[in-house]
């Protein structure tokens, strides 16, 4: 039995806004992967059989993201009783240290960061310094002060002498100044120009000190951090690369929090299907400044096709499904040609009729908009002399033969287009 790779297309556009809001189908799919573990046999797993899941509908570049790597992420940050929060702060002190910011403890030491920084914020800075290099660049040069990473000039330095001191000790700094300036230029002007230059020094000094320690109040640390943990929620979806496509047993673990389990006869799937909803929504919560936008979908398209184009699963058997609530926004013209790569897709868009849930097409409808035609010719065909549909479902018998394209309205439908689409798979 050759492995699998199985990909998903989701989208999350605006579209989603008018249906209140996709968790529930993200869940359904959440359990397609789960499925994906067990693609021919429920008893039989192997290791060989990856997956990947594309979200699009981004509202800034990139327009698709992957949604596998951006749910561990997310699951990664949550705080967990077992965090050692200050262990947490040190790593991320030291990782600052080596990566350009060598004086961060001159800004601000351990004890004071430990009074100021709460538990959640720690965790997540830590979590992307450790794991985004871009980002720990973009904290280093751009949100933290200069003093961070470089020692002070001369007036820094001046300020940092005289910091907390007196203006008595400032005037007392500048007869020091002058006097050295009297011994060199001499006594009479040089002594007056003295004075003068060394009251200036203290003044300048008085203020430069002032300015030195309003940087370093509670206050103007904890903007900094606010500041890292804005940039940390505007990077948080990861791009689409190589390493979004990942063992299936792995993307399990990740869904896992993610989806209902229990035993229906006593009310325990209903009690955690709503623990798994609010899961879901809290974590698409967190995306959703950054989703919601238009539907990127020929872009993710394409971004599927790079990763089931590459040369080390050309001997595996290869699936991709698309969900989508509308027609492409995108102006690209040219769809990849999946049928050449032995690719199947399955399409599924959102349908608010119940009628059509269950059906089968073989050709356009003239009802159809841009978006369902769209999908229609994007899918896959199927011979219906080798896999039979399942029972309830409409098949049209008319040439050139049905097409792995649904009207769906409920997220219980997915699991059945899945399991036909599977079928469709292991009779190849």
């Amino acid at each position: 039995m050759p492995a699998l790779v199985g990909g998903i297309v989701f989208d999350l556009s605006s579209s989603w806004i008018e249906h209140g809001g996709p968790e529930r189908w993200m869940m359904a799919l959440c359990e397609t992967i789960k499925k994906l573990n067990y693609h021919l046999d429920p008893y039989i797993t192997t290791s060989k059989d990856n997956v990947f899941a594309i979200g699009c509908g981004c509202k800034g570049e990139p327009y698709s993201f992957d949604i596998l790597s951006t749910i561990r992420r997310l699951q990664d940050m949550e705080p967990s009783d077992g965090d050692d929060v200050d262990a947490i702060l040190r790593e991320s002190l030291d990782i600052l240290k080596e990566n350009g910011a060598p004086y961060v403890l001159d800004w601000a030491n351990e004890k004071k960061l430990k009074q100021i920084v709460e538990a959640k914020d720690r965790k997540v800075l830590w979590h992307m310094l450790k794991t985004d290099k871009e980002f720990m660049k973009t904290f280093v040069y751009d949100v933290l002060p200069e003093e961070c990473r470089s020692r002070y000039n001369f007036g820094t330095f001046v300020a940092n002498e005289v910091k907390g001191s007196t203006n008595a000790d400032h005037a007392l700094l500048g007869a020091r100044v002058g006097a050295i300036c009297g011994a060199i230029m001499g006594q009479g002007v040089g002594m007056l120009f003295g004075a003068a230059f060394g009251a200036f020094i203290g003044y300048k000094a008085s203020a430069a000190a002032n300015d030195k320690l309003d940087c370093k109040t509670d206050e103007s640390i904890m903007d900094t951090i606010r500041k890292g943990t804005d940039l940390v929620w505007n990077r948080i979806l990861v791009p689409v690369t190589p390493e979004s496509v990942m063992n299936v047993q792995d993307a399990c673990c990740i869904v896992s929090g993610c989806t209902s389990y229990g035993n229906s006869e006593t009310g325990e799937t209903r009690a955690n299907t709503t623990q798994a909803e609010q899961k879901m929504h809290k974590l698409l919560e967190k995306m959703k400044p950054l989703i919601y936008g238009d539907r990127q979908m020929v872009s993710a398209l394409w971004d599927a096709n790079k990763l089931l184009s590459r040369p080390n699963f050309n001997t595996y058997e290869q699936i991709l499904f698309v969900m989508a609530g509308g027609p492409p926004d995108d102006q690209l013209t040219g769809v990849p040609d999946f049928e050449t790569g032995e690719v199947t897709v399955v399409c599924a868009t959102h349908n608010t009729h119940d009628s059509e849930s269950r059906h089968l097409y073989s050709t356009e409808s003239p009802h159809w908009d841009r978006g369902a035609r769209f999908y229609f010719r994007l899918s896959s065909p199927i011979d219906t002399q080798r896999v039979c549909p399942p029972v309830g479902w409409t098949v049209e018998s008319r040439e050139p033969g049905p097409r792995l394209f649904y009207q769906i309205s409920r997220p219980s439908s997915v699991e059945a287009v899945y399991t036909l689409a599977k079928d469709v798979v292991s009779s190849l």
